[in-house]
């Protein structure tokens, strides 16, 4: 339903583009870091030549508390740290006119994330405003557009208690609990939970100078300019297009009668079939052994 519900809100494209996967690059991750392309071959990092180029939908994992830097073919900047998991289940991307993106998105796009353990950085601040982000986390679920912000999760196993927080540094994020209740946080705020996934108690306060700091030391910011002015050129072999999705056909039309000036839909028949016959119960019957059988035992 969500998938449907996401596709659904998407404006149709204009002739002067066209949909396309996107796609990630990985510049910087810690050995320890697992990562997996949809349809490919699990790999460690150590394994991995940096900066390297995965497709839109990928899987990262962690052990301990390792990190790794990617920026996105949408000119989104992200930064995760395990333990845990994080994974890119949906990036679609509509590219506009060939141009360079000059620090902005070219087009727009619709990415869904899930964030199961750790924390995650992102810098969405270059999104359009007719994108569309949803970050999946097992207490609830975190929308935003042009924002930058940062989400934890972490579960005690001993508890069974998640402790969740999102900082909001710059836009709007909202979040929905799985209660149905929604926060909306602007720059500067900050929403803190603890408890089950079911029943979170949420509590908004202030953000902190020193998340400012941490984030900035994780060098999230670092060559940004240089990417979004060749981030079209670099990715674009790397972004396979979409196939357009059919129209719903109507029904087959009927050609002209006498009866009717125009075209008319052909009926549906639905023929009922007859009830079927009661089952019949089966009682099965043993028969005495036989001389040989009666010899064995």
């Amino acid at each position: 339903m969500l998938l449907a519900a996401f596709a659904g809100a998407i404006p149709v494209a204009a002739e002067s583009g066209r949909w396309v996967r996107g796609a990630a690059k990985v510049l910087t991750a810690d050995p320890g870091i697992r990562l997996q392309e949809v349809g490919g071959a699990s790999m460690e990092s150590a394994e991995m030549e940096l900066p390297r180029f995965v497709t839109g939908m990928f899987a990262l994992r962690s052990e301990g508390e390792r990190s790794v830097h990617l920026r996105t073919s949408n000119l989104i900047r992200l930064h995760w740290t395990g333990p845990g998991y994080f994974g890119m289940e949906r990036f679609d991307q509509f590219i506009e006119a060939p141009g360079e993106a000059e620090g902005r998105e070219s087009g727009f796009s619709r990415m869904i994330m899930n964030l199961r353990n750790g924390r995650l950085i992102v810098d969405s601040r270059p999104l359009s405003a007719t994108s569309q982000l949803v970050l999946e986390t097992p207490v609830g679920r975190i929308t935003a557009a042009p924002a930058r912000w940062a989400s934890t999760v972490s579960y005690d196993e001993g508890s069974r208690l998640y402790n969740f927080t999102i900082e909001c540094l710059g836009g709007t994020v909202r979040f929905a609990d799985r209660r149905g209740r929604t926060f909306d946080l602007r720059g500067g705020q900050r929403l803190s939970g603890v408890g089950p996934a079911g029943t979170l108690a949420i509590e908004v306060g202030e953000l902190s100078e020193e998340v400012e700091r941490r984030i900035a030391g994780t060098g999230i910011d670092e060559g940004f300019d240089d990417f979004a002015k060749t981030a079209l050129r670099e990715f674009e072999a790397l972004l396979p297009a979409l196939e357009r999705r059919a129209r719903p056909t109507p029904l087959e039309e009927t050609p002209r009668t006498a009866e009717g000036s125009g075209p008319r839909a052909r009926r549906l028949i639905i023929e009922y079939a007859a009830p079927p016959s009661l089952l019949m119960p089966f009682r099965g019957e043993v028969v005495p052994p036989s001389e040989f059988q009666s010899d064995l035992f």
